[in-house]
């Protein structure tokens, strides 16, 4: 992992405004990067703290606001999932396919997605997983070709709307991550 390229990269991602009329607010969230296993979500479902967003508005405190994204996704219905299939937060990395939230968490547009879709393919490649799992139809669409070494899973929100099997889920994912790890 180039945490030098990544970080250069990531504050590229922060200063990004290019959509400004199709987000929440215009604040970019690069992600949360540890680990060799890769969760690839839709977008940033919630948007920063006041106190995150001044941190941001500084540009100059990353490794801070990494921390607080991760502190953030942990405690949300994602980060619940994504621990009962490894609760090792030093194993994993998050990021999403479109940078920022979107209003109430609509899916994307296609200029939204093509305006961010770069910035993941180069995080990727900079993190060199060892896994990429893609939670949901989108963060597929968009790795599905590129990328041999993930598996696709539903986001945890249509789990539950159609009363699926959580634990097939998490299974396929751990049989995943012990064939690579």
């Amino acid at each position: 992992m180039n945490m030098t390229k990544l970080d250069k990269l990531n504050k590229r991602i922060i200063d990004c405004d290019k959509c400004t009329d199709s987000c929440v607010i215009n604040l970019p969230q690069p992600g949360y990067f540890c680990g060799d296993i890769l969760f690839v979500l839709q977008n940033p479902g919630i948007p920063a703290t006041d106190a995150v967003k001044a941190e941001l508005m500084q540009r100059n405190n990353y490794r801070q606001f990494q921390d607080n994204y991760k502190n953030t996704i942990q405690n949300c219905y994602m980060g619940k999932f994504i621990n009962l299939i490894c609760d090792d937060w030093t194993k994993i990395s998050i990021t999403n396919v479109v940078k920022c939230p979107t209003p109430k968490n609509v899916f994307p547009t296609g200029t939204v997605i093509a305006n961010c879709v770069g910035y993941l393919h180069k995080q990727i490649d900079l993190l060199s997983p060892k896994l990429i799992v893609c939670v949901g139809a989108l963060s597929k669409s968009v790795i599905v070709n590129r990328y041999t070494n993930m598996v696709s899973i539903p986001h945890y929100s249509f789990i539950q709307r159609y009363n699926q099997d959580i634990d097939h889920y998490v299974n396929k994912v751990k049989i995943a991550i012990g064939k690579v790890i």
